[in-house]
């Protein structure tokens, strides 16, 4: 547009190339300054397209930004309340249970009752502890990595459930990034919870595998399936926040009584981190 005002302003003060013209040039030149007033019209519109789609990156590069940081954020509130959890009131329990189960083997009779009612009663307070623990922050996920991580929630899940949960685990290498094991993981325990709350489901197929520069993880189910125009629910709107901050997509495919597919894919090599 500079070029083309410059150039107008030039011919029309007989400036240029064209300052000094004939009769027969005054036509050329009036088609000239047509054509550069025709590439004014065509700019302006280019430029505000131009400016509006580095205005829309911009926004959705600062959107991805702000997600990723928000969810390191949570894993790193779930990361610390879980510790503590697990390793603060768990352990006090066990020594209180602990000091209780020796009280047990006192001569006295009458107190024994008493007692292992009591230890019992901790005993189920430290499991359900340790299971608060590993759901706010999937701990096994650091121990022994995604793929038997995820194994030992489908049969964890099969077994509370009563649902035939098939797992198909292959090529998934154990050094994994971190922030994609956790986020895939949490993926797979929230689907899998929704599954069993509102499916009614009596199969449930769990694929995960690595190619092509991408881990993809693909949870089926028979169930009654889902509505689209009742929109995504606050499960399905985190799960798909977990995917879309490792810079992944997000699928869900469903139709009423035809079962769901949801299908995470993210790159091995995301620009997201986890920011230490």
């Amino acid at each position: 547009m500079g070029v083309a005002l410059i150039s107008i302003w030039n011919v029309i003060h007989g400036r240029g190339p064209f300052g000094i013209y004939s009769m027969a040039q005054d036509i050329l030149i009036h088609r000239i300054l047509f054509l550069q007033g025709l590439l004014m019209v065509f700019g302006f519109p280019l430029m505000s397209m131009a400016a509006l789609i580095a205005e829309r990156r911009w926004s959705e590069e600062t959107l991805r930004d702000t997600r990723s940081k928000l969810i390191h954020v949570q894993e790193q509130e779930c990361y610390r309340i879980g510790r503590a959890l697990h390793e603060d009131i768990a352990q006090r329990l066990t020594l209180v249970g602990l000091g209780i189960d020796a009280l047990r083997a006192s001569p006295d009779a009458s107190a024994k009752p008493p007692l292992s009612r009591l230890y019992g009663q901790i005993s189920d307070a430290v499991a359900t502890a340790l299971d608060l623990s590993h759901r706010i922050y999937p701990f096994m996920v650091e121990y022994l990595g995604l793929a038997a991580a995820l194994r030992k929630l489908c049969r964890e899940t099969g077994a509370e459930s009563g649902m035939t949960v098939n797992r198909s685990i292959t090529a998934v290498p154990t050094d994994l990034p971190s922030d994609i094991s956790h986020r895939l993981f949490r993926i797979a325990q929230l689907a899998l919870q929704n599954i069993v709350q509102h499916s009614r489901a009596d199969t449930v197929a769990v694929e995960l595998r690595v190619g092509d520069g991408r881990v993809l993880l693909r949870i089926t189910d028979d169930g009654v399936g889902m509505d689209p125009q009742h929109g995504e629910g606050i499960g399905l709107t985190y799960m798909r926040e977990q995917a879309l901050s490792l810079d992944g997509t997000f699928k869900i495919m469903s139709t009423p009584k035809g079962g769901t597919v949801i299908e995470a894919s993210v790159p091995l090599l995301s620009s997201q981190a986890i920011l230490k």
